[in-house]
């Protein structure tokens, strides 16, 4: 994960040809899908679906990811990416995801069902705007993660994709939301590993919290939370004892491309070499790009500008934005990481 990144990116996440994916066990005991319901922590932000798998499932499979080949990060990010420590395992399984979406609940928790009475759930135009389109499908990529005593995920947002679902033609999507669903917690001995969220405070992007909102473990319990441009700050505290498995997946709704145009309005021509059919568009002009970024400004490649606010190069303008955003990201991080070297040293002299 790395600090904000205004554009989505395309998935490049690849298992090896060769590695088979694992032996999933079942999904067996569920509860039935008619107890499942989405619980707004934060609106339209952060939502959680308490008893999602049983703790009996949640066992078995914590039994069975022990046997998967962990591997542990580094501990030394690179530059610009948030200080992660956790043991993990990643493939690209689109079986086990479809099985995921299909087989608990999931899509008809996150879609509605069909025999939900009226008034009594949100309608499907609420639903589409609330995961920023129709959920079709889960990311394929799949990553288990463990975190022992001493490990943590440092503060960081989550990036959007855009990726392929591989169906029969192929799906295009975009990932919206992060899933997480915990398989241990405090009933199980663990301790700390708590997901909280912050308020941000920069110019460019309106915060909606105003303190920070805790997310405790529940063995079982499903976190959904927003990611890519509105994506909150957010970290996974330090495990303080016992193991924090998580299976992590993304909300996918199916994405729509279309080709930019050219703002029929916007008289002053570019010349930062991008092509105009693809790169260069009015977002307030363009509807299908409406929104795409928030702080519209003056390419600062062009050699010939123009004064309308909302005429930009798409491509040059998140790149100032993605560049301020980043930067205020390193300070943040170096001020953080000096923070903690005092602690530590408070720590150790207090000890003498």
């Amino acid at each position: 994960m790395k600090h904000k990144n205004t554009n989505p990116k395309k998935s490049t996440a690849k298992s090896a040809p060769s590695e088979p994916p694992p032996n999933w066990p079942a999904f067996k005991p569920l509860l039935p899908a008619s107890d499942l319901y989405l619980e707004p922590i934060v609106d339209s932000q952060i939502i959680v679906t308490r008893n999602f798998w049983t703790s009996t499932l949640c066992k078995d499979y914590v039994s069975f990811l022990r046997s998967l080949p962990l591997v542990t990060t580094p501990g030394k990010p690179k530059k610009g990416d948030a200080v992660r420590v956790n043991d993990r395992f990643q493939i690209t399984d689109p079986a086990f995801a479809n099985r995921l979406w299909l087989e608990t609940g999931l899509r008809e928790l996150v879609n509605g069902r069909t025999d939900e009475e009226e008034g009594e759930s949100m309608s499907k135009e609420e639903r589409t705007r609330l995961w920023g389109g129709e959920v079709v499908g889960l990311n394929p990529s799949i990553r288990i993660y463990r975190y022992t005593p001493g490990q943590f995920f440092d503060q960081h947002y989550d990036e959007s994709n855009i990726i392929n679902l591989p169906t029969t033609p192929t799906t295009p999507a975009k990932t919206t939301w992060t899933l997480l669903l915990y398989l241990t917690s405090p009933a199980t001995g663990c301790e700390g590993g708590q997901t909280v969220f912050y308020p941000d405070d920069l110019p460019f992007k309106n915060s909606p919290i105003q303190k920070e909102v805790v997310v405790e473990l529940e063995t079982g319990m499903l976190l959904l939370h927003k990611h890519g441009n509105e994506c909150m700050l957010h970290e996974g505290r330090e495990v303080t004892a016992g193991e924090k498995w998580v299976i992590r997946t993304d909300l996918s709704p199916q994405h729509t491309t279309t080709t930019a145009t050219m703002c029929n309005q916007l008289t002053t021509s570019y010349s930062c070499g991008h092509s105009k059919t693809t790169l260069l568009h009015c977002p307030l002009h363009d509807p299908q790009d409406a929104g795409a970024f928030t702080t519209p400004s003056t390419c600062r490649r062009l050699k010939e500008t123009t004064k309308k606010r909302q005429c930009v190069c798409k491509y040059c303008d998140e790149q100032l934005v993605r560049e301020a955003e980043e930067e205020e990201r390193r300070r943040r991080s170096d001020a953080r990481e000096r923070e903690r070297k005092l602690m530590k040293m408070k720590k150790e002299c207090s000890m003498m």
